[in-house]
């Protein structure tokens, strides 16, 4: 028995050396399912085995990296080893049992075991609006829930703690013709569960052709799009909103010389690091935030259920995560898909962001977007009486963009990390976020008194489920064939 033991526990040193299980905690929801079983995979019995080939096999299937994938295999496969040489030890030598029909002398009492388990595990349901409850079966207090992003960076359901053992899950109205898939997870540091659902598709909902460019008026459903110039006119059921063309081409992104002019402490040392970018494709940015009235439009509700803590139309929708953000997007690209239009929205990547706060091929840099004089262009604490104003009320930059400099912060695609030294074309930051998990902010707000915030090349953290009120975004749009 001590042979095999020996065994087992070379075994779990390999797999704590191959996979670096003394790593911090996980960098997403993938990772921390997977470090569960890692976790699990020390316990020297099958029960706890057969509890590590489950995890293995749910951030498998979480995973996008084929490495990843790979990588919870190997996993899986050291588990199965290490119950087969208990099996094999098992069935050669098995303990004496007492009269009593125990096993040793004395019965032991043992603290209940943590458990985590979810009723029902899985929804298949039609394409209308529902709420789905789950029963959540456990001993411990501290378990969240996080939907998990599709590879698509997507997630159209919103999930919530109702209370110690109860969960609610919102799903929207299904607008695609085809069915759609999403994981929720429910977890804490040393167990998790999932639930999966499908959500089937719309009916109603005929896939049509469209015009990859705009070429006079194009109507589509309650869209409408128009030329002007270069940019792009839009009005989604009523509401216009306009889109910015800007032209691809390199620039230096970070702390360049022009951003140190007027600051004596600058950025933190991860955005010190002036890196030559090349955005290779044009794209259209957002004119101004997205304001309220389209956020309503496009998420279907009444003026006063929207999140902003100031209400008003031309106000930006503010007091929003980056989750609700993708939501958002996620509908409008829906709409857009299933009506044939063959323009696609985001959050812009933090280079598209501070691309076109620069103004693209502009000749003169600004420290602030579109100035070095931050009140001609910029809402902050000073000028705006700490609240929030409506959007077009100061300059725009170069290229007609107005507000990305102060009134809220704008929500990036990226994770937050450090910078790179290297040149590189199209940077769209980390496969994963830190352990925080940190998306990237920038433009500075209504609220901030320090103008260091606002420069053109300022980068600030924010969690990816913080519904900050000062967090608004801007949408960017590109072509699809």
């Amino acid at each position: 028995m001590k042979m095999v033991l020996k065994n087992i526990r070379f075994a779990t040193l390999i797999v704590t050396l191959i996979f670096g299980v003394s790593v911090a905690f996980a960098q997403s929801a993938a990772d921390k399912v997977y470090n569960i079983g890692l976790q699990l995979q020390k316990t020297m019995s099958v029960s706890a085995q057969n509890q590590a080939i489950a995890k293995f096999t749910s951030a498998k299937k979480l995973y996008d990296s084929a490495a990843k994938k790979a990588q919870c295999d190997q996993a899986i496969t050291v588990s199965r080893n290490i119950i087969s040489q208990i099996n094999s030890k098992s069935s050669s030598s098995s303990p004496t049992k007492k009269p009593n029909g125990g096993v040793g002398s004395s019965a032991t009492v043992q603290a209940a075991k943590p458990r985590l388990n979810v009723n029902p595990p899985a929804f298949n349901v039609d394409c209308t609006e529902r709420t789905l409850n789950v029963n959540v079966d456990t001993n411990i207090d501290d378990w969240q829930v996080i939907p998990i992003m599709n590879s698509d960076g997507s997630s159209f359901v919103t999930a919530y703690k109702t209370g110690s053992k109860m969960l609610e899950i919102t799903l929207p109205v299904n607008n695609q013709a085809t069915d759609r898939e999403q994981t929720v997870i429910v977890l804490n540091d040393d167990l998790s569960a999932e639930i999966n659902i499908t959500q089937k598709g719309n009916p109603n909902v005929v896939a049509s052709g469209g015009a990859s460019s705009v070429s006079g008026n194009v109507s589509a459903g309650d869209v409408r799009l128009s030329q002007d110039g270069r940019n792009i006119d839009i009005t989604y059921n009523g509401v216009p909103f306009k889109m910015i063309f800007v032209e691809s081409g390199p620039f230096y992104m970070g702390y360049t010389d022009d951003q140190k002019a007027q600051f004596t402490h600058g950025e933190s040392d991860e955005g010190k690091k002036p890196h030559r970018v090349n955005i290779t494709q044009n794209f259209f940015i957002g004119e101004t935030e997205v304001t309220q009235q389209l956020w309503n439009a496009v998420m279907e509700i009444r003026p006063n259920e929207n999140p902003s803590v100031q209400k008003g139309d031309q106000y930006p929708v503010s007091n929003v995560s980056w989750n609700d953000a993708i939501r958002f997007v996620n509908r409008l690209n829906d709409y857009f898909r299933q009506h044939g239009i063959n323009y696609r929205f985001n959050l812009p990547t933090e280079a598209q962001w501070e691309y076109a706060a620069r103004g693209a091929h502009k000749v003169t840099p600004t420290v602030f977007s579109g100035s070095n004089n931050i009140s001609e262009v910029g809402w902050f604490a000073t000028n705006s009486n700490g609240r929030m104003k409506e959007v077009k009320q100061l300059k725009p930059n170069e290229l007609g963009i107005y507000d990305m400099t102060g009134n809220v912060w704008e929500l990036c695609r990226d994770w937050k990390a450090p910078y790179s030294e290297k040149a590189v074309d199209d940077p769209t930051g980390p496969e994963q976020g830190d352990k925080n998990m940190n998306k990237v902010r920038r433009g500075g707000s209504f609220e901030e008194d320090d103008v260091n915030m606002f420069r053109v090349s300022y980068r600030r953290r924010v969690p990816i489920d913080s519904q900050d009120y000062r967090n608004g975004f801007r949408l960017i749009m590109t072509t699809v064939d």
